[in-house]
């Protein structure tokens, strides 16, 4: 069975006709207040890092397995972190990733120092989990605690159909900036 990381009751039953094993995780904090309830836990997605797999998936709660075709998101990623292109950019205007659906492979020497990258940003950003993964993995800047450039690879938007949601994707990602409300 292929490993999952969600986040909700409703993801759980889109994997339903699918063999996977979902797994729980516990929050991650970072140093500063998130603004918004809905956006507080969104740093549990580095427990994926800590898992005991080959890869895991993490989906977030409004993103949904649409056929089998889901499954060959684990053969291509060759990476640590293999996300699709987001909508959004970086602080410093690179480019960010979205990591509402990503591919990861397991590693605690990747959570150890994310963890401690985090505990020393000052600041909340827009969207902060996804500029936090953007900076730790040298999509667009390369802070001093950051992965090594190779660390980290695009998905086809086959497999996270933020730009377009009539689209044939094997997953289908709501991506929104005003989640809150849908």
């Amino acid at each position: 069975a292929k490993k999952y990381v969600v986040d909700s009751p409703q993801m759980e039953l889109s994997l339903a006709p699918y063999p996977t094993t979902v797994l729980g995780v516990g929050g991650i904090s970072p140093p500063w207040a998130i603004r918004s309830e809905y956006w507080a836990q969104v740093f549990a997605k580095l427990h994926v890092f800590r898992l005991c797999a080959e890869h895991a998936a993490f989906l977030d709660a409004d993103a949904f397995l649409m056929d089998k075709r889901a499954d060959s998101i684990f053969d291509r990623c060759t990476t640590t972190l293999c996300a699709t292109r987001d909508n959004w950019w970086t602080e410093d205007g690179g480019a960010m990733i979205n990591v509402g659906v990503m591919v990861a492979r397991p590693d605690q020497r990747v959570f150890e120092p994310a963890l401690e990258a985090l505990q020393h940003r000052s600041h909340e950003a827009h969207l902060p989990e996804q500029v936090f993964f953007s900076e730790f993995f040298n999509v667009s800047t390369r802070p001093a605690t950051s992965m090594p450039k190779s660390s980290h690879g695009w998905l086809s938007p086959d497999f996270n159909s933020c730009v377009d949601r009539g689209s044939d994707a094997a997953i289908i990602h709501m991506c929104s900036d005003d989640k809150e409300t849908l």
